[in-house]
């Protein structure tokens, strides 16, 4: 039913075959059985017809098979084969269908044509190696063959190629067509140093086109040389840019009067000139006589790491002229982003391997060489100062100079270094009275004022906010009432043993902190209390304000009229 109209006859043909057959052997069996056919011929005649109607052209591929698995393209090769033992008849029908005897002539045909709609098309011959057409002809590799094949070819087709224009000599027109675009470049920017990875508009590699002519400038014809030379080519960039770079380092040094370039270092049109300069010592075996003697002249600087500590030392010397002082954070730069902090720390870590010369000339500007030392000093100064004054060793935690220097946090800093503490620093501070265990001690020193009101008052009421001789007798008493739990049983048993003594019923939590908040007012000024902040006590006043503000409308009547009267905020912005 399938080939109705095909063929009249097709032969029936029986045979066993295994229930399991290899699809390729099945397609070649089916093709041999069909051949073997009387009517065979006929029956492919008509798969070949239907192929033309269907594709509209008679170029069936060797490998070619139909839907039905029949090698439509071995058939149509066999008849090439056999042209001359077919009948007339079967000829002429073939014929009739324009089949192709020579295939290569059609080939050529077909390439042929889309060459010439290629001309068309983009108004040139020039065809990339690589180029296919939409229908998927490999026009480029056609295009390579006639090349190869030039002395082989019919006249009739030179001459149809040559009517188009055809390019013989591919990498002749691919010069010319870098040469125009190098010439464009130099009638634009004025200059011969095309970029490697230059690219025209129309994407041709121009920087690669004239990488290639320095590579192979021997093997170039004369006229294509003296064309380039013409326009001025630059056949050895290497030598080009290093007067470039080195006319760029003549004006650095007629401008700065010296050739000290930082690696950092960019000219004013962005040349990393620093780089090139620490490249020139690098290279310096490699340099030829003549440019070594040229950077000579100029002072050239061969030795970067004296450079380097010569650059550090003008910055420190500028820091110290400015500040007054020579202590360098070791983050700090200057305005060019000079590391001059990391520079100081280096010259302490290579003190033992400095020349008396470069030692001399720091020591000149009071460089100092321990800053552990020098700040322990600093502090010990301040503290005799503050001990001096007051008349007490009790610093706040968070006391500050007047200079700034925070001598409460180098307080706490002796205490909790006092085991590696050399024996000199710590005999120092202990001929100051110096507070080793301020806890201990606080409690002692309120101990004994509680003890001084007593006899003097006759009662152990101590109001809130009352000093004794300086001491804050009235919180301390508080703190130890709020405390109960955390005094040793010693303490507890001591404070139990005066007359009148009562620990806190319930409630006694929030008069402590009340009590605290009072002292707060009276030494700042105002209520209102960091979230974090600790008395020196360790109390946590902070977190007691926070949780009022928070609680306020479970406080009683009592205690918001006493904080109302201590100017208490209640929603701090």
């Amino acid at each position: 039913k399938h080939f109705q109209g095909k063929i009249k006859v097709i032969p029936k043909v029986v045979i066993d075959l295994p229930q399991t057959v290899d699809e390729s052997f099945a397609d070649s069996l089916k093709t041999l059985l069909v051949e073997k056919t009387t009517a065979s011929w006929n029956f492919w005649f008509g798969l070949f017809q239907d192929y033309v109607e269907k594709k509209g052209h008679v170029r069936v591929h060797a490998k070619h098979k139909t839907e039905d698995g029949f090698r439509l393209g071995g058939w149509v090769a066999n008849q090439r084969r056999r042209k001359n033992s077919l009948s007339p008849e079967r000829v002429s029908r073939l014929n009739d269908l324009r089949f192709i005897w020579n295939p290569n002539v059609s080939d050529w045909e077909e390439g042929f044509s889309h060459f010439k709609e290629f001309v068309e098309n983009e108004g040139h011959t020039r065809v990339h190696n690589y180029h296919k057409t939409k229908e998927g002809f490999l026009l480029g590799v056609w295009v390579a063959t006639q090349r190869i094949k030039k002395d082989s070819l019919s006249p009739k087709r030179k001459f149809s190629l040559n009517a188009l224009g055809f390019d013989w000599d591919r990498y002749n027109t691919v010069w010319e067509q870098g040469f125009s675009n190098f010439e464009k470049f130099v009638e634009e920017e004025g200059h011969v140093r095309v970029p490697a990875l230059q690219k025209t508009d129309e994407d041709f590699l121009l920087g690669r086109w004239v990488s290639h002519q320095r590579k192979f400038k021997d093997k170039l014809r004369a006229d294509k040389v003296s064309r380039l030379n013409v326009l001025g080519f630059d056949w050895d960039t290497k030598k080009t840019d290093w007067e470039e770079w080195f006319s760029q380092l003549e004006k650095f040094v007629k401008k700065e009067g010296h050739s000290r370039v930082h690696n950092n270092y960019k000219t004013d049109d962005g040349l990393f000139l620093g780089s090139w300069v620490a490249n020139q010592r690098t290279k310096k075996k490699s340099l030829s006589p003549k440019n070594k003697s040229r950077l000579d002249d100029l002072g050239f600087d061969w030795d970067r790491l004296n450079t380097d500590w010569e650059e550090g030392f003008s910055h420190f010397q500028e820091f110290v002229e400015r500040e007054r002082h020579v202590r360098v954070n070791h983050r700090f730069k200057t305005n060019d982003n000079f590391r001059l902090g990391r520079w100081v720390s280096r010259q302490r870590s290579l003190k033992s391997n400095f020349s008396l010369e470069r030692k001399s000339r720091l020591d000149a500007l009071g460089f100092d060489w321990d800053p552990l030392e020098t700040d322990w000093e600093e502090g010990f100064s301040h503290f005799r100062e503050f001990v001096k004054r007051e008349g007490h060793t009790r610093t706040p935690w968070n006391y500050k100079t007047d200079d700034g220097f925070k001598l409460g946090t180098w307080v706490r800093n002796q205490r909790g270094k006092k085991e590696s503490l050399i024996q000199e620093k710590e005999s120092r501070l202990d001929a100051l009275g110096f507070n080793w265990d301020p806890n201990k001690n606080f409690w002692e020193e309120g101990f004994l004022n509680l003890g001084k009101f007593i006899q003097r008052e006759g009662n152990i009421r101590v109001p809130n906010g009352h000093k004794e001789c300086g001491f804050h007798l009235g919180l301390w008493v508080a703190r130890q009432k709020s405390r109960r739990d955390y005094l040793s049983s010693e303490q507890r048993s001591r404070l139990e043993s005066l007359i009148g003594w009562k620990w806190y019923a319930k409630g006694g939590q929030w008069e402590n902190g009340f009590a605290y908040l009072e002292k707060y007012l009276e030494e700042e000024g105002n209520t209102i209390v960091p979230d974090n902040y600790k008395t020196k006590e360790e109390y946590d006043l902070g977190s007691w304000v926070k949780n009022q503000s928070r609680k306020k409308d479970q406080l009683t009547p009592e205690r918001k009229s006493r904080l109302d009267a201590l100017g208490f905020v209640w929603k701090v912005k």
